[in-house]
């Protein structure tokens, strides 16, 4: 058998110990769904925006991934959901000032540019802000988002990572949901899937077919008289005054048999 050593510990995000057991994975499938359906029409808004056909917007994948100080970049946006939770999206800067230049209908040409993270302008972001915005309508509704210069805190999280594709050129565009983000999600899931749960395990339960029992009369006899009965003989019965009704083990009403208009009934009662 070959042995496999695996020296590289540091490729593996340190997991905090409150996430085991929790829907991760479930979160992150959901969100490679969504973002995968919306490729289309957000490619469609980026050429709206930019004015050109010959742009593409696609999901690559969607991760695990554990932020850490030195993973903090100076263009990238961040925007905060009302629960806390944070979201940071960054485009790769030539690409940025590519499509900010085309978005301005600008003369020059900065993509090419040694020092472009000097070029860039408030102005650049916003296209990148819009994105931004854009793509966290997938995730809740736009009011419970606000842009902001808060710094982005750093430990577990989910990164999805985009190709941005424009004029035979692609890039990176990435989004990186905190810690806080994730949880958010998570309780919002358990919220709703109890919620899908519970109607329909009650649907399901009302639907389940039940058998009702009920002991319309007794006889005791003694083992030995049991044993010597055969078949076509005839037993003396009397009918119980209270008729024991359930359902399996559990005793729900008593009744009592009567004739209504020539038929045997049973009526039911109390316990």
């Amino acid at each position: 058998m070959k042995k496999i050593e695996l020296n590289s510990a540091q490729h593996f995000p340190k997991l905090n110990v409150e996430h085991l057991g929790r829907p991760i994975h479930v979160i992150r499938e959901a969100l490679q769904k969504t973002f995968s359906q919306a490729d289309s029409s957000i490619t469609q808004d980026l050429q709206r925006w930019v004015k050109d056909k010959n742009l593409s917007f696609r999901l690559s994948e969607i991760q695990l991934a554990s932020r850490q100080l030195a993973d903090h970049h100076e263009h990238a946006s961040v925007i905060r959901h009302q629960s806390g939770g944070m979201v940071q999206a960054q485009l790769d800067l030539n690409m940025l000032l590519a499509l900010s230049d085309k978005f301005y209908n600008a003369d020059i040409d900065r993509s090419h540019v040694s020092d472009a993270s000097n070029k860039l302008t408030a102005s650049d972001l916003r296209l990148q802000q819009r994105l931004l915005e854009r793509l966290c309508t997938l995730i809740a509704e736009g009011e419970h988002w606000t842009m902001t210069d808060d710094a982005l805190r750093y430990g577990i999280g989910l990164l999805a990572t985009f190709t941005v594709s424009y004029r035979k050129k692609s890039a990176d565009f990435t989004l990186y949901l905190d810690e806080t983000m994730l949880q958010s999600l998570m309780d919002d899931m358990a919220i709703h899937t109890n919620d899908r749960l519970d109607e329909g395990f009650r649907q399901v339960l009302e639907s389940t077919p039940v058998t009702l029992h009920a002991t319309l009369c007794q006889k005791k006899m003694p083992l030995d008289d049991v044993l010597k009965l055969r078949p076509d003989d005839v037993l003396n019965i009397d009918m119980l005054t209270n008729v024991p009704v359930r359902i399996g083990q559990e005793h729900l009403f008593n009744g009592c048999v009567a004739d209504k208009d020539g038929q045997l009934v049973l009526i039911l009662n109390d316990k």
